[in-house]
């Protein structure tokens, strides 16, 4: 089992349609009008339950998902590097209280690395885009049929709708799946490399987990090693 914080593939494989494939509108949400969780509708007292064996046993482990932040590591092209600007040490006049900070000048700080993401910054076009003139930003549509003018009114507007903050804590069952193994034959997988719903279906059968299937409100994780590129120095 596993208490994650990471939902990236967990909501985008199953909420985000892809905009060089997407030949009509995004379809409603099957949980009706309004819905912006997407699957995580299915975590609650259904997936607690199936974690409550493991998290009551004594012999239970942890195991740390994330990972070091840094600009060596590989990063978005859309992204640019994270710089921080340190404040020195102050204090309060009248008091013994000495203090710190620091502020962020440029990047994101959550778009480097592994991350937990929202919904709402991924749409689709109803046809392929030719990269001609500017970007029709207001033809996309968004999860449960949301348009641009109800996720960003504005360009410079943040999310008013499928925002992290509607995301709910995220305990659930995972499943951990070894690509490195079943498409790499033992070696890393390469950039670019996709896995795809075959070949999820081929590694629960080759780890034994084909009965089990993925449930409703699953955790997958797939192992392809490529993690360690992130942990370079």
């Amino acid at each position: 089992m596993s208490i994650s914080r990471l939902l990236l593939a967990f909501a985008t494989a199953s909420t985000v349609v892809s905009a060089a494939v997407a030949q009509t509108a995004t379809p409603p949400s099957r949980w009706g009008a309004g819905d912006e969780l997407g699957m995580a509708n299915t975590l609650g007292p259904a997936t607690w339950q199936r974690c409550a064996q493991a998290l009551a046993n004594p012999k239970a482990k942890s195991y740390e998902v994330s990972h070091l932040r840094s600009n060596t590591m590989p990063q978005s092209p859309f992204g640019v590097p994270l710089r921080d600007k340190y404040r020195p040490t102050v204090g309060i006049p009248g008091t013994v209280h000495a203090f710190n900070g620091e502020e962020t000048v440029s990047g994101e700080p959550g778009a480097q690395g592994t991350q937990m993401d929202a919904i709402g910054h991924f749409a689709a076009l109803p046809e392929v885009w030719d990269g001609k003139g500017d970007f029709p930003a207001d033809r996309a549509t968004d999860y449960g049929g949301y348009k641009q003018s109800d996720i960003k009114p504005t360009p410079d507007s943040p999310l008013q709708k499928l925002g992290i903050e509607k995301v709910p804590p995220i305990v659930t069952t995972a499943v951990l799946l070894d690509a490195k193994a079943y498409l790499g034959k033992g070696k890393a997988m390469q950039p670019g490399e996709a896995v795809t719903a075959k070949d999820i279906e081929g590694m629960l059968k080759a780890q034994g987990l084909e009965s089990r299937g993925l449930l409703p409100g699953d955790v997958l994780y797939i192992y392809t090693r490529l993690g360690r590129q992130l942990e370079r120095p």
